[in-house]
């Protein structure tokens, strides 16, 4: 549609009428205005209806009007992409196409202003009256700012953004993501240069079933849902196929959540807790433990909530036992530590940052605590959360490899069956655990939320920005986009990768 409106605009023709002739024919009429409002040369195009057919049309209006003015109005489905937009969404119920102009733009309207538009029956509105999408000049065609929202958080954000991409600088990732970022996250960034991601329904949808749950209202107003997505859920397992997004879905709702004020225990690579550290056997619990994985863990935890963790105290008084230390000895004297009465969880993490021993048994009592907390809701977050349910890398050669669930951090956070706390995990299917049985230990019946991969809409828009990043060469066309899309079954990483061959 680009290569069309440019076209058109270097002929002088800066908007584009498109109404239905007829409700059964499903036929459309190519028309323009004059000055005046007057329409001049009308021209037929059948239904279904390309850009091709479109420009055909146009051509046929002698003389070309200065002013046109595009009014979708269909009588079936909507309007394909390879006509005005890359996708619409045809209203049921109305005599035409009604979508406010952010749901145009989010929904594939790009590069243009986009009017509020109600078609209304066989009617031909006004130029600049209600009902429309003008082309814009050159400079205007040229502009991607339509690509991305304004909101600077995701608490920002509107029904109008979905579909379109929120930057964060790096100030919001330093202090919303403590822990770091995911794998897929990173590698994203790293080939767009820009810290961008988009607005997915999905997500939303998600940061509404918890919202529900804390506060008993929707915090995003979306435009259809089911009656399963009416209930609040406490607790959500994200599966789905590999390069769906749950990563990022799951970082999302981690920013979403701080940002809302939430108090958030985020494990952006729980494959982490169980490969590439030091580990000992504790020889009074016969657990094993993970000083540098605790260590790293609180730390992180007190980079997002430093302030937060000031507010709220500590509601067990127990003596905290000590562990190994990283490389280090055991200590001498008493195997335990106490915090001093009206101590602050912040206080807590300290500790367990100040002492390699206490490092495990800081972070097994912070779960204790977690869901003791009443004045923030509390969420934890658990990515790569199957392979908490196999065998760990640790071990000896000679024996059987030390499962997951003997070590002792793990074994504190898995469950979510029977937690307090709201808790959101995500299962990943690039690491190798291997299939896993549909009920497992420790999670709730109905836990599992079906993460789909990119639809195409969606591919489209994800496409539209690696133009803007200049990861394509050539803008994406309808045949790119669905050919992409198909080849990579909507892969968000596949897409990525293949997009440069555009």
């Amino acid at each position: 549609m680009a290569a069309l409106a440019k076209r058109l605009s270097r002929s002088g023709v800066s908007r584009l009428l498109v109404s239905s002739s007829s409700a059964s024919s499903g036929a459309c009429r190519v028309q323009g205005l004059d000055e005046s409002g007057n329409a001049v040369n009308c021209a037929v195009v059948s239904s279904p209806f390309s850009s091709s057919a479109v420009e055909r049309a146009s051509s046929d209006l002698k003389p070309k009007p200065e002013l046109m003015q595009i009014v979708v109005n269909l009588c079936e489905r909507g309007v394909s992409r390879n006509s005005i937009s890359s996708a619409a969404r045809w209203v049921e119920g109305t005599s035409g196409f009604a979508a406010p102009a952010g749901q145009l733009s989010t929904l594939g309207v790009r590069r243009f202003s986009a009017v509020a538009s109600v078609g209304g029956g066989d009617g031909l509105n006004k130029i600049g009256g209600e009902g429309g999408i003008s082309v814009g000049e050159d400079s205007q065609l040229e502009d991607v700012s339509s690509l991305f929202s304004s909101a600077s958080s995701l608490v920002d954000v509107t029904g109008d953004d979905v579909l379109k991409y929120i930057n964060f600088s790096e100030e919001d990732l330093s202090k919303y993501f403590g822990e770091g970022l995911p794998g897929g996250l990173v590698k994203e960034f790293e080939a767009t240069k820009a810290n961008s991601l988009m607005i997915r329904p999905n997500v939303l949808q998600l940061c509404n079933f918890l919202e529900r749950h804390a506060t008993g209202k929707d915090c995003f107003q979306l435009l259809a849902e089911d009656a399963d997505a009416t209930k609040p859920r406490k607790h959500i397992l994200l599966d789905g196929p590999t390069g769906s997004g749950k990563s990022v879905a799951l970082a999302m709702l981690v920013q979403w959540a701080r940002a809302r004020g939430w108090l958030v225990f985020y494990i952006p690579s729980g494959k982490g807790w169980t490969h590439g550290s030091l580990y000992y056997r504790n020889e009074e619990t016969g657990l094993v433990e993970t000083p540098q994985t605790a260590q790293m863990a609180l730390e992180g935890f007190l980079k997002s909530h430093s302030e937060l963790l000031d507010t709220l105290p500590c509601n067990i008084s127990d003596p905290v036992p000590l562990g190994e230390g990283a490389g280090v000895p055991r200590v001498r004297g008493p195997q335990e530590f106490t915090l001093p009465e009206g101590a602050t969880l912040k206080q807590l993490v300290e500790k367990g940052l100040s002492m390699s021993h206490a490092g495990v048994g800081a972070v097994v009592r912070l779960r204790k605590e977690l869901s003791l907390v009443k004045d923030v809701p509390v969420l934890i977050a658990i990515d790569d959360y199957n392979s908490w349910f196999v065998f760990s890398e640790y071990g000896v050669k000679a024996k059987k490899p030390i499962h997951a669930h003997q070590l002792e951090m793990v074994r504190a956070f898995r469950p979510m069956k029977g937690s307090k706390e709201m808790m959101v995990t995500a299962f990943s299917h690039s690491n190798a655990v291997g299939k896993l049985p549909l009920q497992l230990p420790d999670i709730p019946k109905g836990a599992r939320y079906n993460f789909a991969r990119y639809s195409p809409v969606e591919a489209n828009s994800a496409l539209q920005y690696y133009h803007s990043r200049k990861l394509t060469v050539e803008e994406p066309g309808d045949a790119e986009v669905i050919r992409l899309y198909y080849l990579t079954g909507g892969n968000g990483k596949e897409m990525r990768n293949l997009s440069r061959f555009l």
